[in-house]
């Protein structure tokens, strides 16, 4: 890696992984805030200020952001395709992650490659991709083979060990967390109608006197919470943002607490949130319940619970697929063996590879399909079940 002195003459491709700068990017606000939260949710991108910041002078002849389709916010993606083009994707309804967008940056890096090396530009361009993805490294380095320069910018929690331990000159790494507060900012304000907020993550302030007195005092308490959020019931103010909540339920309830009242008042007990998990494996030594119910009564009158409690009484009886490259370990809901637990344990979800064909009609690994993160024959395929090649997954 290196440090040099970008030249006016530079031409720049930029590549964004949105959601790596993003997701990254909030916990990295959370710990400049002091704030015991991994993230801070209400940290959002400068799209522009970012753009000036990688460009610094210098022409940027490409620039495409990828990223998932947003809950309904046209306002902030139409800033966005003001600076660059945009290419949005669904979410997995399994995973929650984007899909195959790592791919996507891949491919278009790879025909971006292609037509400077054909028309001999290699000297004044520079790659600049903004991750710190593992996934990227193959990209990196067959940028480089074709004497070409690149830019990573990233978070440095977030740079993988695979891109820190490219070393070689025409690689330039930087680091965003100096230019945070450059690159982003703090949202502290709800527009009405943009987004709904669940009732358990909201706190209802009863309604102070109008008076600046009153108002100094729950804004200097809202202050030392350091994450709080207003959300105004009306675009008039402030104030409209303060619910009268013990007048509503007068009558209705005996007392509305807010949570720091009650919480003061109940020093002894346990009041820590749990969230339990349906999915857990049970624990050895833990009784099963039985596998069928008591014997029916004589009658002609059936529990209709029985059946119900039943289904309740399951566990888990089928494989986890995956084995070792579950993801979702240890919440699961599917069984590993033991030798599989104790790896998982140990060195955490082993990457997948080759597990589906290539779609690239111009890979730019053709010739080295090793490099691939994808398959090239039905030979290089992967089955993490059997943990073989030669097959798809769960086709033996």
């Amino acid at each position: 890696m290196r440090t040099t002195q970008n030249s006016m003459d530079d031409e720049l491709r930029i590549f964004v992984d949105n959601s790596n700068l993003w997701i990254e990017g909030m916990k990295v606000a959370a710990r400049a805030a002091g704030l015991e939260t991994e993230q801070d949710p209400r940290w959002r991108i400068f799209p522009s200020k970012l753009h000036q910041l990688i460009c610094n002078g210098r022409r940027a002849t490409f620039a495409k952001l990828w990223g998932s389709i947003p809950p309904p916010n046209p306002a902030l993606w139409d800033k966005i395709g003001e600076i660059f083009e945009v290419d949005v994707s669904k979410r997995s309804s399994w995973t929650n992650r984007e899909k195959q967008v790592d791919v996507k940056i891949g491919h278009c890096a790879g025909r971006h490659l292609e037509r400077v090396v054909a028309n001999h530009l290699q000297l004044n361009t520079v790659f600049v991709i903004v991750s710190g993805d593992g996934d990227f490294k193959d990209t990196v380095e067959e940028i480089i083979k074709e004497g070409i320069r690149v830019e990573v910018w990233s978070w440095r929690s977030s740079l993988s060990e695979g891109i820190r331990s490219i070393e070689d000159d025409l690689l330039e790494v930087h680091y965003l967390d100096k230019y945070i507060q450059q690159v982003g900012f703090i949202e502290q304000t709800f527009k009405i109608n943009a987004q709904k907020i669940p009732v358990d993550r909201t706190i209802i302030f009863p309604r102070p006197l109008r008076s600046n007195e009153h108002n100094g005092i729950i804004c200097a308490w809202m202050s030392e919470l350091q994450v709080p959020s207003y959300r105004y019931e009306s675009r008039e103010g402030l104030a409209d943002a303060v619910l009268d909540a013990r007048a509503r339920f007068n009558g209705v309830l005996d007392a509305v607490f807010s949570w720091k009242e009650y919480r003061d008042g109940h020093r002894d007990a346990d009041l820590s949130l749990t969230v339990s998990n349906h999915y857990n494996r049970i624990e050895e030594n833990v009784p099963l319940p039985r596998a069928t119910p008591p014997s029916i009564v004589e009658d002609e009158w059936t529990d209709p619970n029985v059946s119900r409690n039943r289904r309740q009484q399951r566990i888990p009886s089928q494989s986890c697929r995956y084995r070792i490259h579950c993801q979702n370990f240890p919440d699961c809901s599917f069984i590993h063996t033991r030798d599989d637990a104790e790896y998982l344990r140990t060195f955490g979800p082993k990457k997948l590879r080759k597990v589906k064909m290539c779609l690239n009609e111009i890979c730019p690994f053709h010739n080295r399909p090793e490099r691939c993160n994808h398959a090239h024959s039905e030979e290089d395929l992967f089955c993490p079940t059997c943990q073989e090649k030669g097959h798809k997954k769960n086709i033996h």
